[in-house]
């Protein structure tokens, strides 16, 4: 048997999204760009670029199961919020339990009650709100919190929910 043979073209992501094997190759790439920008090779230096197709994707999956939702009538955003949680939380705390340790042993005190206080935003969701006024003086002052990335995914949540919330058909058409 072939390796990938039993793929089917009918099978059904949750909340009855179809599967799509060119969202599974986005998000290779996006992976493989910011890995490549994090080991330092020159000839591609598309991190930025990775975050982005991350950040679409994303913005695109939740939207399609947020419409879905908000048509039949079943939308809430306690269950939104619990399902991202769930989806979200477990590797998010494993990266912040583990940047603080380690910036534990190496920050300044200062740096590290900042440190603390970014990662406290990133479990509440809202690092946006904390890094809004300090996301320029934190990359020029000690070059990136492992939080920041957090920053995107509060972006995304709260974009894909206020769009959600306006009585606009926003999402819907094909420009």
């Amino acid at each position: 048997m072939a390796f990938g043979s039993d793929f089917k073209w009918g099978r059904v992501m949750s909340k009855g999204i179809p599967y799509s094997p060119q969202i599974d190759g986005l998000r290779a790439i996006a992976v493989l760009l910011v890995v490549f920008a994090h080991v330092g090779v020159s000839f591609l230096q598309g991190g930025y670029i990775g975050v982005d197709v991350f950040f679409v994707i994303s913005g695109y999956l939740i939207t399609s199961i947020l419409l879905k939702e908000q048509a039949s009538e079943s939308f809430s955003f306690f269950e939104f919020y619990k399902r991202r949680a769930r989806r979200i939380l477990p590797a998010l705390l494993l990266v912040i339990v583990s940047t603080l340790l380690v910036g534990y042993f190496i920050l300044l005190p200062s740096d590290y009650s900042f440190l603390s206080l970014s990662a406290i935003s990133a479990v509440l969701f809202s690092a946006n709100i904390f890094f809004l006024e300090r996301v320029a003086r934190l990359l020029c002052r000690v070059g990136g919190s492992a939080a920041i990335a957090a920053y995107l995914v509060a972006v995304g949540g709260r974009a894909v929910l206020f769009s959600l919330a306006s009585d606009t058909d926003c999402g819907t058409e094909v420009l």
